[in-house]
């Protein structure tokens, strides 16, 4: 099974003309910066209008083809993908408001973008003027006051097994039909949790508690469902330390967005990491074959 593109530029995939997907194509491909392209981003227009998008190929999120496809759910693959509203015109940060401070629709709330949070330190301690890290939003609950509020991480995901060129490559030649490359390209769950969400908030989220605040972080449906089990069931947000938000698509890509769920900051790294260590016993019978069998892996030596 091979992952392709779903959405391109903003627009699906099926619903884009063979000219449309041949433009995009040769945008994609072109060596022109991509906010250059004068390419709006859709799904952020409710927060910066006029944006353009910014993702390198513009490809917002990818599914999968083919027969064995089965029930996997489209992922995304820009961060902003994630931000755009639903049918009712709330994105996840409207979301949060209600959900997390009680604002109505009326209520006026503030959401600052890219706030620097990490400081580089030199041999000594000392701050070297550079950041580090950066929280990805912050929403300001009460904006006359900013002391009542939330720090909010969109996480998207990478792949794996093949560059979006090809893909590009076979629009340009063929844009009448659906194409993916042959090779297994499929999302890296792994990548995107285990090695980059988890140290994220491993780094955060302990500031953030000393502080008495939270972070929210932002997946869609597909991300969180590769999470092992949560230990706990019955956290609110007051005892929580992250505050787990899912983005889910329907078949025509509209979403609907969800606070799936309050967690600790231990237990959710646990789940995103979704490991355990083998037996004993199996990981020593392992060794026994791969020595046995002097294979590849195996490297003899003889003490001088």
């Amino acid at each position: 099974m091979a992952w392709g593109i779903c959405e391109w530029y903003g627009h699906r995939i099926e619903d884009m003309t063979p000219q449309q997907r041949k433009e995009a194509a040769k945008d994609s491909l072109s060596d022109t910066r991509t906010p250059e392209l004068g390419r709006p981003c859709p799904f952020i227009q409710q927060l910066e209008r006029g944006a353009p998008c910014n993702k390198a190929g513009g490809v917002c999120s990818i599914k999968p083809y083919g027969n064995d496809s089965g029930t996997a759910m489209p992922a995304a693959t820009c961060p902003r993908r994630l931000l755009a509203p639903d049918a009712n015109g709330r994105d996840v940060f409207d979301v949060l408001a209600e959900e997390c401070f009680d604002l109505s629709s009326t209520d006026r709330y503030a959401v600052v973008r890219e706030v620097p949070f990490l400081a580089k330190l030199d041999q000594h301690g000392n701050e070297r003027g550079a950041k580090a890290g950066r929280i990805d939003w912050i929403l300001i609950a009460d904006p006359d006051t900013t002391t009542e509020w939330i720090a909010v991480e969109i996480q998207s995901v990478y792949f794996s097994g093949g560059n979006m060129d090809v893909d590009f490559q076979k629009y340009v030649q063929k844009p009448q039909k659906l194409n993916v490359t042959d090779t297994n390209r499929r999302p890296d769950w792994r990548s995107s949790g285990a090695k980059r969400l988890a140290p994220q908030l491993a780094a955060k989220s302990p500031v953030m508690a000393q502080w008495g605040k939270k972070i929210a972080v932002v997946v869609d449906r597909g991300f969180f469902d590769e999470f092992a089990a949560f230990q706990h069931n019955a956290l609110d947000f007051k005892d929580s330390e992250i505050v787990w938000v899912v983005v889910q698509y329907n078949s025509k890509m509209e979403i609907d967005i969800k606070v799936e769920r309050y967690a600790k900051l231990e237990e959710s790294i646990t789940a995103i990491q979704a490991t355990g260590p083998v037996k004993q016993h199996d990981f020593e019978s392992e060794l026994v074959k791969q020595v046995t069998h002097d294979t590849d892996k195996v490297h003899f030596k003889i003490v001088p």
